[in-house]
């Protein structure tokens, strides 16, 4: 009984004229657009005069009636938007504050995730993965390192694969684990390697080859030298502009966030220690690389939504404003390769500063929902969420340069932001970025890593006897 009609469905069949850009008319406002088409003879204006008898009659009949719920909604915004953002964001919001409660837990709370030591054999039963520990949790599953007996040969791979990655689903998430291994079957360098998937317990599970952390996560929470930052930004811009304008199969990645950010190094040589990671930190021995693609989706499909997913997907700190759907109901949430680029130079602001986006405004003194409708009214209010200070103190000579970069790939408006291409080029002029090695021509090996093939020469690299992270 809404009387609400979604034009964003049919964007392109009615001007907007008077009633704005608006997605969503009231039926008043499609009704004064329709009284504007001209009769016609034939079966399509027939068809619209019908139809806009018919509106005339619902609209007579609702004006005596209790408005809309849209109404309703817009009324409550222009009175008091703080009860509007509950009301339209409120079941998403109590399920993402759920999924965060359970990120924060120290073990997992489904039983059957509990599989240390556990013994799982592959589908074709060719090897088998004894779980060694756990590493950590998302949204949709859990994540364990395993090591691999039996068949240790893996296509992409030059030598046996000892120790992997497995991720296995949480029980309702099995949808986003069948996405992941979808978009890991066609391999990309600049993304994660499926070594295997198949079923444990009834839940499925992916099998990935292991990555290490970047520098932030390695030193547990510490910032990242200012001249490994840039390269991982840059190098990650490069790989993020390959995967929009993929042939054949473009993808946006809608969850890049400094968790999902690793970094690939040749393990020849067994683990590595701290010394070995510094060492090859600073010599560039390493290759950054996005994993966790349980929400990626084919750009070619969000296109054909008009950008519209229906619901806010991925996580909110690091979505972009536009992703937001308006509380008076004049804009829809929006996804694009604008969307990526957004998360990935907040990502960048991170690991150069050490403090996550906001924190300066006091949001993670907050928990669960309250935390996250204070984000969602900082996205709405297309709030900045950088603290320039700290990149100041950060970058003390060439602090401008990141300010500009930061304001360029975090504008609110994603047809004023900078696109990868537009961002990398800001990069090569301020940081004097230079080609370190030719792409690659020859077949790709993932465990025999080339390293880093562009980089920045402006800033000292670290020395691995003496820097930062070993205060």
């Amino acid at each position: 009984g809404v009387t609400a009609i979604g034009m964003a469905v049919i964007p392109g069949a009615f001007p907007a004229k008077d009633a704005g850009d608006a997605p969503i008319w009231s039926g008043l406002d499609l009704l004064k657009t329709l009284r504007e088409v001209e009769a016609e003879c034939d079966p399509y204006t027939q068809a619209v005069a019908q139809y806009t008898e018919l509106l005339e009659d619902l609209v007579g009949h609702r004006r005596g009636e209790r408005p809309s719920g849209v109404y309703e909604l817009s009324e409550i915004a222009a009175q008091d938007p703080g009860t509007a953002t509950h009301a339209l964001y409120g079941a998403t919001v109590s399920a993402l504050a759920k999924e965060e409660e359970e990120r924060e837990e120290e073990f997992p709370d489904e039983p059957e995730m509990n599989l240390e030591q556990e013994m799982l054999p592959s589908d074709d039963m060719s090897r088998v993965y004894i779980v060694e520990k756990l590493l950590g949790r998302g949204g949709h599953g859990y994540v364990f390192q395993v090591g691999v007996q039996g068949e240790q040969e893996f296509e992409g791979f030059l030598r046996p694969v000892s120790t992997a990655v497995l991720k296995i689903a949480r029980p309702g998430h099995d949808a986003a684990l069948e996405r992941e291994r979808e978009v890991y079957a066609l391999p990309n360098r600049g993304m994660v390697k499926l070594l295997d998937s198949g079923t444990a317990n009834d839940s499925p599970y992916l099998v990935l080859e292991k990555l290490h952390p970047h520098p932030g996560d390695w030193f547990k929470g510490k910032p990242v030298d200012v001249a490994t930052a840039i390269d991982i930004f840059v190098n990650l811009l490069d790989v993020l502009r390959g995967i929009h304008a993929d042939r054949e199969r473009p993808l946006l990645l809608l969850d890049i966030k400094p968790d999902n950010l690793m970094l690939r190094m040749s393990n020849a040589e067994g683990e590595i220690n701290d010394e070995e990671y510094l060492t090859r930190i600073s010599t560039g021995a390493y290759e950054p690389v996005f994993m966790d693609m349980g929400i990626a989706r084919a750009r070619r499909e969000v296109d054909r939504q008009g950008g519209c997913l229906g619901e806010l997907v991925g996580t909110p700190v690091y979505l972009a404003p536009e992703t937001f759907p308006s509380i008076r109901g004049e804009r829809l949430g929006h996804y694009s390769e604008a969307t990526d680029v957004y998360a990935l130079t907040l990502a960048f602001y991170e690991l150069l500063t050490g403090h996550r986006a906001y924190d300066h405004r006091g949001v993670y003194d907050l928990k669960g929902e309250d935390r996250l409708f204070e984000l969602i009214d900082f996205k709405l209010d297309r709030t900045d969420p950088v603290d320039t200070r700290r990149v100041q103190r950060c970058v003390v000579d060439g602090g401008h340069e990141v300010r500009e970069i930061l304001r360029a790939g975090l504008h609110p408006d994603p047809d004023v932001r900078a696109s990868s291409q537009r961002l990398f080029d800001m990069c090569k002029a301020a940081f004097t970025v230079v080609e370190r090695r030719k792409k690659d021509v020859d077949r790709y090996h993932f465990d025999s890593v080339a390293g880093l093939r562009v980089w920045q020469t402006r800033f000292p690299r670290i020395k691995p006897e003496r820097n930062l992270y070993l205060r």
